[in-house]
């Protein structure tokens, strides 16, 4: 744990704060407070050290979101999908990128890359 704030708690102590269950979760800003991080990006740090450190923490951003520890297989299984794509719409851009980069040697013409992002978003709109 590095520590920023005053009485800021340990990444542990975090963990015990965070309910288990979705209709249990709590805020993002309700757990900085409660576990006096100096502010959001410091606590969310403290979240990504946990689920680096392979505990799994779930969150959402529907009715209200928060975060939670899934209680059944289902909100596992509902978080593994919501991250899923998340990481999709995260990593898509990419594809054009690594597609541009086969090409081969010489300059690369950013309008060019551009270009063939918006032609994959365009495929990938299609298949949905």
């Amino acid at each position: 744990m590095i520590r920023r704030g005053c009485d800021m708690i340990n990444d542990n102590q975090l963990l015990t704060l965070i309910p288990r269950g979705k209709k249990n979760r709590v805020s993002g800003r309700e757990l900085q407070q409660e576990g006096k991080y100096k502010n959001i990006r410091v606590f969310r740090g403290a979240i990504r050290r946990l689920r680096k450190n392979g505990e799994i923490i779930a969150a959402t951003k529907s009715n209200g979101g928060g975060y939670y520890i899934p209680d059944s297989r289902e909100e596992l299984a509902e978080y593994i999908r919501e991250a899923e794509k998340q990481g999709a719409s995260t990593f898509a851009p990419l594809k054009a990128a690594r597609a541009k980069l086969r090409e081969g040697e010489g300059q690369i013409d950013i309008y060019d890359l551009t270009r063939a992002r918006n032609a994959e978003n365009a495929e990938e709109k299609q298949k949905d």
